[in-house]
C-alpha cells in the first residue's frame, strides 16, 4: 500500500458538495422563463461525466474501472494474460500454473528474485496473506474467491483450492483486485 492516508470525513464532505451541485444544476435546468438563446436556456443538455471514479487503490477494496486501472500499474498478480491475447493466463508473479483434472486445485509456482517497490521480496507469505485477506474482506471483490482456499506448499509454492471444480479459476487471478500486497507493510498499517 503506498502512501496510505486517513480520509475521515473528506468523502462525506466531497458527496455533499456533489449532491450540492447536482441539485443546483438541476433546479436551474427546471426554472422557468422564456428561452433565451443563451447557455442557460432550456432545452439544452446537461452532461454529467465520471471519467475517474476512484474509491481507493487498495487491490482488496477497489473494484471500479479507475481503481483496477491503477491498481494493474501499482501491483502485480499472479498470473496475466498477455496483451491483448485473453486465451490462455500467463505467468506474472507465478512462473505458470497447473490445474488438476478435476478443477478444484490450482498449483503456482512463484517466480524467484520478484520485490516490492521497497526492495523486499515477495514471498509464498505474502501470496497467501493478500488473497486470504480478500477473501475474508467479504465485500466487493472477494466473490472471485468464493469457495476458494490458498496455502502454501513450500516457500516457493501457492495451492488455491476450490470447493467446487472451477475451470475458471486461472482465469480469474490476472484481476487487478487479486493483486499481492506486501503483508508487513499492509499490517504495520492496520490492513489485516
Amino acid at each position: 500500500m503506498i502512501g496510505w492516508t486517513p480520509t475521515r470525513g473528506r468523502g462525506r464532505t466531497i458527496a455533499q458538495a456533489a449532491a450540492a451541485v447536482l441539485v443546483a444544476a438541476g433546479l436551474a435546468a427546471c426554472g422557468g422563463g422564456e428561452p433565451s438563446g443563451g447557455a442557460g436556456s432550456a432545452g439544452g443538455t446537461l452532461v454529467i461525466d465520471t471519467s475517474f471514479d476512484l474509491k481507493t487503490i487498495d487491490p482488496g477494496r477497489e473494484y471500479e474501472l479507475t481503481g483496477q486501472l491503477l491498481t494493474k500499474s501499482m501491483y502485480e498478480t499472479l498470473l496475466t494474460f498477455d496483451g491483448d491475447d485473453l486465451t490462455e493466463p500467463v505467468g506474472a508473479l507465478a512462473t505458470s500454473y497447473e490445474l488438476s483434472p478435476d478443477a478444484t486445485t490450482l498449483t503456482l509456482p512463484l517466480a524467484q528474485g520478484r520485490v516490492f517497490s521497497d526492495g523486499s521480496p515477495i514471498t509464498a507469505d505474502d501470496v497467501v496473506f493478500s488473497l486470504q485477506r480478500l477473501i475474508g474482506m467479504k465485500g466487493n471483490p472477494s466473490f472471485l474467491l468464493d469457495g476458494v482456499t490458498v496455502s502454501k506448499t513450500d516457500d516457493s509454492t501457492v495451492v488455491l483450492t476450490s470447493a467446487t471444480p472451477n475451470p475458471a479459476l486461472p482465469y480469474i487471478l490476472p484481476n487487478p483486485a487479486l493483486s499481492i500486497v506486501n503483508s508487513e507493510v499492509v499490517q504495520a498499517n492496520g490492513g489485516t
